[in-house]
């Protein structure tokens, strides 16, 4: 069996997208901003006749850059479906991310070297402006709450409401609470938000429903109790999690709401 990095058109290689199935292209949006800005760390793995055996992604990231080749590394090894299939569950199986504290002192320090705004270097990340936000405030906490967020005690996305909590000591009751499991990330939000913790909208108001107007007949209107910018957003992204999960198996949009609605009168029952 012999491994050489080669560079190969993107016409000659063809993909089946292995066993993750077809992959939308706004997913891999992230993926492609990132290649964009720092290339290619880890080229895909193809066979001589240009079939992918591990890299189906990285291909699909670099066509929507409208790449024209890219470089890969060839194997001539067997190509049998058995084999396609472990090497794809063992690089998938053996990736392992920064730890999010090591994340966010990263991007801190980032910032902190080039004077970039966070949105300008969310861009940098490929991720987006609330997501860095939301990733460097686990930087601000103690370092106990930090091993606690690595080792999953603490869950990340409750890292920035801890982070806003300005009472050191009420701070290390409300991450006691969320690792006892007396306390869920939204508990929080909504305890931090009925005490004016939250994002304030405008001083002295507070919303309930708020429209966003997009042009062309299009708006998205969000409803909940005393309604933030934060919260807005992170009722959207959920909803587009949600929605992006489903849309590979071709699920019509009044099927997907209706869904959502089923979900959400089951959790009130068994809450």
């Amino acid at each position: 069996m012999a491994r050489k990095l080669v560079e190969r058109r993107l016409d000659e290689i063809v993909s089946d997208m292995g066993l993750r199935g077809e992959v939308n292209d706004e997913s891999l949006i992230p993926m492609a901003r990132s290649i964009q800005e720092c290339g290619l760390q880890n080229p895909a793995t193809v066979h001589p006749d240009g079939h992918v055996i591990t890299g189906h992604r990285r291909l699909k990231a670099m066509r929507l850059l409208k790449a024209q080749s890219m470089l890969v590394i060839e194997d001539d090894g067997e190509l049998s479906e058995a084999t396609v299939i472990q090497r794809e569950v063992v690089e998938n199986r053996m990736r392992e991310g920064l730890p999010p504290s090591r994340e966010a002192a990263g991007i801190r320090r980032y910032l902190e070297l080039t004077g970039l705004s966070q949105k300008e270097a969310a861009g940098k990340f490929g991720m987006s402006g609330t997501a860095l936000i939301h990733t460097i405030a686990i930087a601000a906490l103690p370092p106990a709450m930090q091993e606690a967020i690595d080792s999953g005690a603490i869950p990340k996305s409750a890292a920035y409401s801890l982070a806003r909590i300005p009472d050191p000591g009420e701070q290390e009751a409300q991450a006691k609470r969320i690792m006892e499991g007396t306390l869920t990330r939204d508990g929080l939000i909504g305890a931090l938000k009925n005490r004016g913790g939250g994002s304030p909208n405008r001083p002295g108001r507070k919303l309930a429903r708020g429209v966003a107007v997009l042009g062309d007949g299009r708006s998205v209107t969000v409803s909940g109790a005393d309604l933030t910018l934060e919260t807005f957003i992170e009722t959207i992204e959920a909803v587009l999690g949600k929605a992006r999960r489903v849309r590979a198996r071709g699920i019509e949009l009044r099927r997907f709401l209706k869904t959502l609605r089923t979900e959400s009168r089951a959790a009130v029952a068994t809450s």
